[in-house]
């Protein structure tokens, strides 16, 4: 073999040896990027824990733009609501009302609970007439003078059903001293809630410190105008617990959810404004009163994750 044939073999050589090389330093990148197989990564999860789904769904009846003046239909009807799904897992939630929904219609909140089974559950407060329930989920609950709807009350504000139960919670609180912003009263908030609490009764989880708190306008609106600066609503957060029973020991939860209800007041402003710098902050900020409904937790029996 020739000098010149055994330098181009050589050279060849190295090449691949290059070429080879480069190869296997990408090939072994990738593979170094690429998520074990026994991380939940690698199939796009957050854990490769089975998670069952929920053995009931909580329905939330979203009030929407329909207006009652303009159809001769009664008020408690669900054509005035959207029914959403609020997926039972800790922080989704969803509003009392849809995109577009008419925010100044709030009279009731209602849920509609689904369970293969005997549903129980009860609300923070204790007083009577709060809560009104029953197996029909084509009108609010709430109770309506002259409505054809056969409901229940109790007078600890709980509830019981079975496969499916459609509860309102009548006039959802919004504590705040109006009062004091008309210039009819010198009590500020913290004594006002402190004595409206006097007056009801309520269960011993209920959270008394966080129950009632006033947001103030700059908190949502940082550069608002400045007129309105001292404009103020209250945050009013309840919890409504469901429980699902075993479908054959009926005394035994097998599922859990607190829902948690925060009331949105209206804004109040402490000094006098003209009617039309009123009518510009309604306009512009819209003041009227909303709901959120949240999922506070949600807990369930092993025995329902297979």
């Amino acid at each position: 073999m020739s000098i010149t044939r055994k330098i181009l073999y050589t050279a060849a050589g190295f090449a691949a040896f290059i070429l080879a090389a480069i190869l296997y330093s990408f090939i072994d990148s990738r593979v170094a990027n690429k998520p074990e197989l026994d991380s939940p990564e690698a199939y796009g999860l957050e854990s490769l824990e089975y998670e069952a789904d929920p053995v009931m769904d909580l329905i939330v009846w979203q009030r929407n733009s329909l207006s009652h003046n303009d159809y001769d239909i009664p008020g408690y009807s669900e054509f005035y609501y959207e029914k959403t799904v609020l997926p039972l897992r800790e922080g989704e939630m969803v509003l009392s009302h849809t995109e577009d929904g008419d925010m100044s219609y709030y009279d009731d909140l209602t849920f509609t609970i689904e369970y293969d089974g005997k549903i129980t559950g009860q609300y923070d407060f204790t007083k009577p007439e709060v809560l009104f329930y029953s197996g029909n989920n084509t009108t609010t609950q709430a109770r309506h003078w002259g409505a054809e709807n056969e409901y229940f009350t109790e007078d600890d504000a709980t509830f019981v059903g079975n496969q499916s139960v459609t509860i309102s919670l009548v006039h959802p609180y919004r504590v705040i001293n109006r009062d004091y912003y008309y210039g009819a009263s010198n009590v500020k908030h913290d004594k006002y809630v402190e004595d409206w609490l006097k007056d009801r009764s309520v269960r011993d989880s209920f959270d008394r410190e966080n129950f009632c708190v006033l947001q103030k306008f700059r908190d949502i609106y940082p550069d608002g105008p400045e007129l309105f600066a001292e404009a103020e609503r209250s945050v009013t957060t309840t919890v409504l617990t469901i429980n699902a029973m075993h479908p054959t020991k009926e005394d035994v939860v097998v599922a859990t959810a607190d829902i948690q209800i925060k009331n949105y007041s209206m804004w109040y402003i402490a000094e006098k404004l003209e009617v039309e710098d009123r009518m510009l902050f309604m306009e512009e900020y819209k003041g009227d009163a909303y709901s959120e409904i949240s999922v506070l937790s949600y807990e369930q029996s092993d025995s329902f994750s297979w």
